[in-house]
């Protein structure tokens, strides 16, 4: 029971946050204050089917507070739960780098990866901390500060974009996870008690099942997946090669 609970979940959501699926029609929309200067909205769709919202937000924000870096033009993605999904760049407006340099392929899927991550350590410092030589991947302890950044592992580190990763990173994992989450209760409280993927354990086998649904055919429930592999440390090769292929690149009319 436990099983069907668990893969019925990730059905579910997956087939409300389809961005261009045209059962989905706006609920409502409200601000969300990310840091002293900055406000985002972020809107509330739900499906006619299942009158289950998921939430996004478009928005246009700046990499860092001195007012020199390029803005980050970006559409984020949480589920019902307050969990991020995924994100999208519009085509004429890429991410960058230091220096403006574009970002690689790989670096899209290094950075959703990290916002997968609520433990990583983007948490524990603000980016008021961050000297110049460690916004360009020279991540030594600053002694005039004191401060302790020890960053990253490879594995958290996108080179020259450190300043991007850290404010799409407490964009994602802040407070409004938790005001999400609520959110759905308040309209929602049978589905937090049943559907929440995250908060599941499946079995091996299980595991294996839901590895065999990922597929380009079927991108959103298969990032879902992936997702869920991420935010567990479960290793697959089948959810690395999807990634590996998932365009966050949004074409534009």
């Amino acid at each position: 029971m436990k099983k069907n609970i668990f893969i019925t979940g990730i059905i579910i959501i997956s087939v409300i946050f389809i961005s261009g699926n045209k059962t989905l029609i706006n609920k409502n929309e409200f601000k969300y204050k990310i840091n002293d200067s900055a406000e985002i909205t972020i809107k509330e769709n739900f499906s006619e089917k299942t009158q289950i919202p998921c939430y996004y937000s478009n928005m246009i924000i700046p990499a860092c507070n001195t007012g020199e870096c390029k803005l980050i033009h970006i559409t984020i993605y949480w589920d019902a739960f307050g969990n991020y999904l995924k994100y999208a760049v519009p085509s004429k407006t890429p991410l960058t780098k230091y220096n403006h340099k574009k970002f690689k392929k790989s670096e899209y899927v290094k950075l959703h990866k990290i916002l997968n991550d609520p433990k990583s350590k983007y948490k524990n410092f603000t980016i008021d901390k961050l000297t110049e030589k460690q916004a360009q991947n020279k991540y030594k302890t600053d002694g005039n500060t004191g401060a302790t950044l020890k960053l990253f592992y490879d594995a958290e580190r996108i080179k020259g974009a450190v300043k991007t990763t850290h404010t799409l990173w407490h964009v994602v994992n802040g407070n409004i996870n938790e005001i999400l989450k609520n959110k759905t209760k308040k309209q929602h409280p049978e589905l937090l008690a049943k559907t929440n993927i995250f908060d599941t354990k499946p079995d091996k086998q299980t595991l294996k099942k839901l590895e065999n649904k990922i597929s380009e055919n079927n991108p959103d429930s298969s990032i879902l997946i992936c997702n869920y592999f991420l935010k567990n440390n479960i290793k697959s090769g089948k959810a690395n090669k999807f990634l590996k292929q998932f365009n966050f690149i949004q074409k534009q009319k």
